[in-house]
C-alpha cells in the first residue's frame, strides 16, 4: 500500500487512490489525529477530486494522504504527544501546494464530512474538537 510510485504513474492510477483506506483511518484515528487534520486531509480528498486538477497536484496530494495511511512513518502514530506531527506537516505542505485549488465547494465538502466523522463523538458526549 505505501508503493507511491504505483498510484502515480499514470493519471488513471491517481484517480484511483483507495478512497475506503483513507476513511478508515479517518473514522478510526479522528480523536488522536484531531478535527483540523481531519479537515486539511478532507480538502485535499476533495480538491483531489476536481477534474481540471494537474497530475502535478494530484500526485503531491496522493503522497501526502499515502504518507497519512502508511504505518511507517519518520515519528510513529502511537508516540504519545508528537505521533501525528510529521503527518500533520506532510499535509500542510501539501495544502500550501494546492491551496489556489481549493475553494467554496472543496470548503463546504470538507467541513460536512469532517461534521459527519465527529458528530459520533458529540452524540455520545465524548467531544474532541
Amino acid at each position: 500500500m505505501c508503493k507511491i510510485k504505483e498510484f502515480i504513474a499514470s493519471k488513471e492510477d491517481i484517480n484511483s487512490f483507495n478512497e475506503n483506506e483513507l476513511w478508515g483511518l479517518l473514522q478510526e484515528s479522528a480523536k488522536s489525529i484531531g478535527r483540523e487534520l481531519v479537515y486539511k486531509t478532507l480538502q485535499l480528498w476533495y480538491v483531489m477530486q476536481k477534474p481540471t486538477l494537474s497530475i502535478r497536484y494530484k500526485a503531491i496530494i496522493v503522497g501526502a494522504l499515502l504518507y497519512l495511511i502508511c504505518p511507517v512513518d519518520a515519528i510513529p502514530d502511537f508516540v504519545p504527544l508528537y505521533g501525528w506531527s510529521d503527518d500533520a506537516m506532510v499535509i500542510i505542505t501539501a495544502i500550501s501546494a494546492v491551496v489556489g485549488e481549493i475553494d467554496d465547494k472543496v470548503n463546504q465538502k470538507a467541513e460536512e464530512k469532517c461534521n459527519e466523522i465527529f458528530s459520533r463523538f458529540e452524540k455520545s458526549g465524548n467531544l474532541c474538537a
